[in-house]
C-alpha cells in the first residue's frame, strides 16, 4: 500500500482544462475511493424525506491485530465533520507489518456483535438482537495474504496434507463470515484486487463464499459520477482493504511483507434514477451480469479504482431500492394480481418471443443456451397466476413447438423487485435446485445400499425437478425483458411435506398407505440433507407430486441462497417440529432436537 504506483488526473493549471497524469500511493487512492464515495452519499441524501435512516460510518485498522477506529459514527451536513476524522486516520496510520484476512473478518464480526449487544431485542425480532441490516463488504487487497498459503487451494495439485491446511485455515474465514451472517438479514461481499499477485486467493474467495470479484487497474482515472438523490432505504456497507506488499518470501505463511489493513462501514441512500444510469455505464463499460450474484456487476477485464467502486456503488442502490432485509420486514406485493383460483375465471394468455437462458458453471454467467436464438421460441403465458407460494406467483404456460404444445408453469417473484435483482431471484432457485438433486441422488443410493432398509422394497426414488430461466421479450418490462423460471406441469395430487420455518406434515391415519410413506420420505430426506453436509445445510419445502419434488428451499450456515434461507435457526425449527421414522433409523441418521454446536453458531 505504501508503493507510488497509481496514476491520476490532475489539472496542470487552475485555469486551464489540459489535464495531466501524476502518481500517487495506493493507500492515498483508498482513501481518495472512499472521500468520492462519501461525497456522492452525502449529496444523494441530502434530499431525502424526514425520518429516514442517517448514514453512519465504521472504520477498522487491523495488521495482524485490529483495532477499531470509527463505529457507527453519523454522517451529518456536508460531512466535513467526517472528513477531517478520515484525514486524520490516513495520514496517522500508514501501513506498515503484515496482512492477516482473518484478522480483518474477526474485526468485522465483533463489530456487528457489540451492535447488537447494544441493541435489545425487539417484540418483533426476538431472534437476533441486531437484524434486518443490509451490509456491503468490501474486501480490497494489493497482494496475498500473509496467513494463508502463498496459492489457493487446487483439487489437482493439492497433496492431502495440504488440503487439511486450507481447510484449517479457511474455517477460520468461515466461522467469522457465519458470525456475521447471523447478526444481519442481506451481506453482499465483494473482493477488490489492485493487483494481479493477489487475483487467485481473492477470485478463490469471491467463488468459495458466493462474493463478487472485481480486478481494477492501479488508477484512480476520472473523476467520480455526481447524481441527485432519491428516498429509498438504507443500506450498510463494509469495507476491507488489504494491503499486501509485492515482495514476498518463499515461505508458505510468510505475511513480513504485507502492510496494514482497513474495513469502512458506510450507509448510503441514492437514487433510482442514478441506478438506472450506472446500469448503463456499466454495461457500456464491458461489465456483465452473473448468475452468482446479479445484484452486481462482474468486470470482463480490469477497470480503474474509481470505477470499480462506483460499480460497487450500484449494488448498494440495488439493495437499497429492494425490500429484501428492510426494516419493515414486510415486502410489497406486485400490483394487479388477481389469482384464477380466487376470481375463478381463467385469464386470457399472452403471446411472447422467448429465449432459453442456461447457467454456465464455469464463469457462473447466464447465458442463451448453445445454439439457442434470441426470441427464437414462441411462448403463451397467462395474464394472472394460478397460484401462489410464500416467494412466487405461478403461471399457466405453454411453448408452441411445430406440431405440439409444451405444457409448462412459469414462476416469478410475487414481490417488486428492483431491475438488477430480478436473475438473483433465479439464481436462488437455480442454486437450491442443483443442491437439492445433489441430496436427492445421494439419498436414492443410501437407502438403496442400506441393509437397514431391505425388507422396504415401498421406498420410492425420490427427483427435484429443474427449472430453466426463459427470457421472455416484454416491451412493458424495464430493459425489455421479463425473466421467469419455467418447469414441466406436474401431474397428480399436489402435497406440501414440510415448510422452510419448522411445519412438518403428519401422517394422518386416514392416509393411503403411499401418502403415508411420501410423508415419511419427504420427512428423512431433510434430515439426511442435513448430516450429509455435515451440519452445514438442509433441504426443506419439501412439495410436489408423487415423489418428484419443486421449488424446494436450502437453510445454510452462512445465510447464502435468498431471503427464505433461515440458517440455523431454520434447522432448529425443523427439529422441533420432526419426529424420525424408520427410514431416518434405517440411515442411521441422529435424533435430534436442534442442530449441532447450537449455542456456537449464534443461533
Amino acid at each position: 500500500m505504501r508503493k507510488k504506483d497509481v496514476t491520476r488526473s490532475s489539472s496542470s493549471s487552475s485555469s486551464s482544462q489540459t489535464s495531466k497524469v501524476e502518481s500517487c500511493t495506493r493507500w492515498d487512492a483508498v482513501f481518495d475511493c472512499i472521500d468520492t464515495f462519501l461525497s456522492e452519499q452525502i449529496l444523494s441524501s441530502s434530499n431525502n424525506e424526514e425520518g429516514e435512516e442517517e448514514l453512519v460510518v465504521s472504520l477498522l485498522i487491523f495488521n495482524n491485530e485490529v483495532q477499531t477506529l470509527l463505529q457507527r459514527r453519523p454522517l451529518l451536513g456536508d460531512g466535513e465533520k467526517m472528513r477531517k476524522e478520515l484525514r486524520s486516520i490516513h495520514k496517522d496510520n500508514m501501513p506498515y507489518g503484515g496482512t492477516n484476512y482473518s484478522a480483518g473478518f474477526e474485526g468485522a464480526e465483533k463489530l456487528f456483535d457489540d451492535d447488537a449487544a447494544n441493541h435489545p431485542p425487539s417484540s418483533t425480532n426476538k431472534d437476533c438482537n441486531y437484524n434486518n441490516e443490509k451490509v456491503v463488504m468490501l474486501f480490497l487487497c494489493d497482494g496475498r495474504p500473509g496467513d494463508l498459503h502463498r496459492d489457493p487451494p487446487n483439487t489437482k495439485t493439492d497433496t492431502k496434507k495440504r488440503r487439511k491446511q486450507h481447510e484449517n485455515k479457511l474455517n477460520r474465514l468461515k466461522d467469522h463470515l457465519s458470525g456475521i451472517k447471523n447478526v444481519v438479514d442481506c451481506l453482499s461481499l465483494h473482493f477488490i484486487c489492485i493487483h494481479p499477485e493477489g487475483k487467485p486467493w481473492l477470485n478463490y474467495l469471491a467463488t468459495r463464499f458466493n462474493g463478487t470479484f472485481h480486478m481494477s487497474e492501479l488508477s484512480l482515472d476520472a473523476s467520480p459520477l455526481v447524481t441527485n438523490s432519491g428516498d429509498d432505504d438504507s443500506v450498510e456497507t463494509v469495507e476491507i482493504c488489504d494491503d499486501g506488499d509485492d515482495d514476498d518470501s518463499d515461505s508458505d505463511y510468510d505475511d513480513s511483507n504485507n502492510d496494514d489493513d482497513v474495513i469502512e462501514v458506510v450507509t448510503t441512500k441514492s437514487a433510482e434514477t442514478v441506478l438506472r444510469e450506472r446500469l448503463k455505464q456499466a454495461k457500456s463499460s464491458g461489465n456483465v451480469y452473473t448468475i452468482a450474484d446479479t445484484t452486481t456487476f462482474t468486470a470482463a477485464s480490469s477497470s480503474s479504482m474509481r470505477t470499480t467502486f462506483q460499480t460497487i456503488s450500484t449494488a448498494v442502490t440495488a439493495m437499497r431500492s429492494s425490500n429484501v432485509g428492510s426494516r419493515s420486514g414486510v415486502p410489497r406485493e406486485r400490483q394487479g394480481i388477481v389469482l384464477e383460483s380466487v376470481s375463478g375465471i381463467k385469464s386470457e394468455m399472452e403471446l411472447f418471443k422467448a429465449t432459453r437462458m442456461v447457467l454456465d458453471h464455469k464463469t457462473g454467467k447466464i447465458t442463451p443456451g448453445f445454439g439457442e436464438k434470441s426470441g427464437g421460441r414462441i411462448v403463451r403465458i397467462a395474464q394472472q397466476p394460478f397460484a401462489q407460494g410464500g416467494l412466487r406467483n405461478v403461471y399457466r404456460m405453454k411453448e408452441i413447438i411445430v406440431g405440439s404444445i409444451r405444457n409448462l408453469v412459469g414462476k416469478e417473484s410475487r414481490h417488486e423487485i428492483p431491475d438488477v435483482e430480478r436473475l438473483r431471484f433465479h439464481t436462488d432457485t437455480s442454486n437450491c435446485q442443483a443442491k437439492a438433486c445433489k441430496y436427492a441422488k445421494k439419498f436414492n443410493a443410501e437407502v438403496k445400499k442400506s441393509v437397514n432398509l431391505e425388507e422396504n422394497k415401498d421406498i420410492h426414488r425420490i427427483s427435484v425437478l429443474r427449472a430453466e430461466v426463459y427470457r421472455l421479450n416484454d416491451a412493458s418490462c424495464k430493459r425489455g425483458f421479463r425473466y421467469l423460471a419455467v418447469e414441466e406441469e406436474l401431474k397428480g395430487k399436489y402435497e406440501k411435506w414440510n415448510s422452510n420455518n419448522g411445519f412438518v406434515r403428519e401422517a394422518k391415519e386416514d392416509d393411503s398407505d403411499d401418502n403415508k410413506m411420501q410423508c415419511q420420505v419427504a420427512q428423512a430426506f431433510s434430515h439426511f440433507s442435513y448430516e450429509k453436509s455435515g451440519g452445514e445445510e438442509m433441504v426443506v419445502d419439501i412439495q410436489g407430486s408423487n415423489y418428484v419434488y419443486t421449488d424446494p428451499q436450502l437453510h445454510t450456515t452462512l445465510k447464502m441462497l435468498g431471503r427464505a434461507d433461515r440458517g440455523v435457526p431454520g434447522f432448529n425449527d425443523f427439529f422441533r417440529t420432526h419426529k424420525c421414522n424408520f427410514i431416518c433409523k434405517g440411515l442411521g441418521l441422529e435424533a435430534r432436537t436442534k442442530a449441532k454446536d447450537d449455542s456456537s453458531l449464534h443461533s
